[in-house]
């Protein structure tokens, strides 16, 4: 594993990296470029977690690790403002297994790019979607559907979500344990009451700057 979160590291190191620690299953290291995403690629077909983060990154980069790492369970893809839906339509196609998908504060992920995420990784457990702006209850209510098995839920900042999406993952999924529906003025407490009936495994709930009442926090104890 190697994890590096403060400063860019530049492609020399990042080849240093992979001519010189051939066995890494996991690679954490912000802004990348291309470039190192495709020596990343080449170095390591059997890579189990990535985090792809920062605008230095485009479609060929996630291409290259699509087209060589089939083994991923996890992801974080961040912040990437050169990359759109064909770049992760790849990557999701090439690894069936994913569990753990972060892919926060992307502007231009909508709802048919969850829905392509889900036909493609059916066995995901936990999902971050805050920030993405265009969700709406339509690629939650799909998520409930097609992942029984989902344990965490991060819609923070998705302000087209309901009452709608929050009664769909009290219906389908029970082992939920963690969720985040801060800043989310359309829920009330007919979605917490439905959330809170199915979930009862549920023990982390986030709802900052909500329009939540006492009754709805209430039925959550």
């Amino acid at each position: 594993t190697i994890s590096w979160e403060n400063d860019r590291l530049c492609d020399a190191i990042i080849q240093a990296l992979c001519d010189n620690c051939p066995n890494l299953r996991h690679i954490h290291c912000f802004y990348l470029t291309d470039a190192s995403l495709i020596s990343i690629a080449s170095t390591y077909p059997h890579l189990q977690s990535i985090t792809i983060r920062g605008d230095d990154i485009t479609d060929a980069g996630l291409l290259a690790i699509a087209d060589k790492c089939h083994e991923l369970t996890s992801v974080i893809i961040s912040y990437c403002y050169n990359i759109t839906s064909s770049g992760l339509s790849a990557l999701w196609a090439a690894n069936p297994n994913l569990t753990d998908v972060d892919i926060r504060w992307n502007d231009f992920i909508s709802d048919d790019d969850i829905m392509i995420l889900l036909q493609c990784c059916p066995q995901l457990e936990k999902l971050k979607i805050a920030w993405c702006k265009n969700i709406t209850d339509a690629a939650v209510i799909a998520v409930a559907e097609h992942c029984p098995q989902l344990t965490s839920l991060d819609i923070n900042r998705c302000y087209n979500i309901s009452d709608a999406a929050l009664i769909a993952l009290g219906q389908h999924c029970h082992g939920l344990k963690s969720i985040d529906i801060s800043y989310n003025k359309n829920i009330s407490y007919v979605g917490i009451s439905a959330l809170a009936a199915g979930c009862p495994l549920l023990q982390e709930f986030r709802a900052k700057y909500t329009d939540i009442t006492d009754a709805g926090v209430t039925v959550l104890a």
